[in-house]
């Protein structure tokens, strides 16, 4: 028997997958992962033919049409066609919702109450709000991350006020990449540079140099000798110490506290990278409400709509990209699905948004 793409992949494969055959718990699994499913297996079958095992597989293919959304060129485009897969499942697309910034604040107050632990965990918790590190990243900083000496930082806008001036730091322990070797138990991963707002840098340099000290006792006092108690004091690099234990936090122990008070649904660190992402967009974007007002009426404006996509592609690309640094193609699609909603309009900012829509209005014709 020759597996055909139509019949079998799509007809049986693809189709079981749906009723949930191929899953656990027999409940149909997600288009996204479907489709990479039914991939895999074309890629195995055309190996299987380069190989002389079986004969080419025969893929039909569907032209979709959409217009190319360019605003880096105020020039309007032609309509353009490319090849799809027939029977390639459409995914839905994730939408990113967030708490209010009032459900938040509430939040982190409950963490900043909680006895002996509270200060220093509602500082990691706002270091990962206002830099949207990684959790693994919070547990890996270093007392030295950020310099320990305030004339050292690197202040890249002295000249603003002081709540708007931001230092900028290295960080490359636990970051998301290649793994360059251990230091301390930590990955010591690709270095990034990231911005932190000055308030922020001058509240770690007061935990560094008061808070921290009385954590580090703890631990450094459960050594019997004095060289095994200076053992414990120079091995102890990571900046964030739990002050009931001294030991360094973990990324776990992030994640564990984060949700161990009441919390909005769905909170997590990870959801703070976004919700950082996402409000940083938003403010930029305030200071374009003239524009953003007349794209909201009836007709959006050809020159508006191309403005209003420039400048969001711009901050993605110029601020949030340089902070988040492993951002995906998907990822920059979510930030730029949360403009729409928000604007309550289809900025076609994403090439597959409007070639799904075309494909719709194929079907509605039909």
């Amino acid at each position: 028997m020759i597996l055909e793409y139509s019949q079998d992949l799509i007809g049986r494969y693809q189709a079981e997958m749906l009723k949930g055959s191929w899953s656990r718990d027999n409940r149909p699994l997600t288009e996204r992962t479907i489709n990479v499913r039914v991939e895999v297996a074309m890629e195995f079958l055309t190996w299987a033919a380069d190989k002389g095992m079986r004969v080419p597989l025969s893929v039909p293919k569907v032209t979709r049409t959409y217009l190319p959304s360019n605003p880096l060129n105020s020039i309007e485009h032609e309509p353009k066609s490319v090849k799809a897969r027939q029977g390639k499942l459409r995914e839905c697309k994730r939408r990113l919702g967030f708490p209010s910034d009032e459900e938040i604040a509430a939040w982190h107050e409950r963490l900043l109450m909680r006895e002996f632990r509270g200060l220093t965990e509602a500082l990691i918790a706002e270091l990962i709000l206002e830099t949207a590190i990684r959790r693994e990243e919070a547990a890996c900083w270093r007392v030295d991350t950020l310099p320990k000496e305030p004339s050292l930082w690197r202040i890249i806008n002295p000249q603003a006020a002081h709540e708007h001036q931001v230092v900028l730091i290295e960080v490359k322990f636990g970051t998301k990449g290649r793994e360059y070797g251990r230091d301390h138990g930590d990955k010591i991963g690709p270095a990034g540079i990231i911005r932190v707002p000055l308030p922020l840098a001058q509240k770690l340099h007061q935990y560094r140099e008061f808070e921290r000290p009385k954590a580090l006792s703890v631990s450094v006092r459960q050594g019997r000798t004095v060289a095994e108690q200076r053992r414990i004091r120079d091995e102890t690099v990571q900046l964030f110490l739990n002050p009931l234990t001294g030991k360094r936090y973990t990324g776990d122990n992030i994640y564990e506290f984060w949700r161990s008070v009441l919390h909005p649904k769905g909170w997590s660190p990870h959801m703070a990278r976004h919700y950082w992402a996402c409000t940083l967009l938003w403010r930029r974007m305030e200071g374009l409400r003239e524009l953003m007002e007349a794209a909201l009426k009836t007709k959006v404006d050809t020159v508006v709509l191309q403005s209003l996509q420039s400048n969001v592609l711009s901050i993605i690309e110029l601020e949030i990209q340089p902070q988040l640094r492993h951002i995906s193609r998907e990822t920059t699609t979510i930030y730029l699905q949360w403009v729409s909603d928000r604007l309550a309009i289809n900025l076609n900012l994403h090439e597959r948004w409007v070639a799904e829509l075309g494909e719709a209005n194929e079907k509605a014709d039909s």
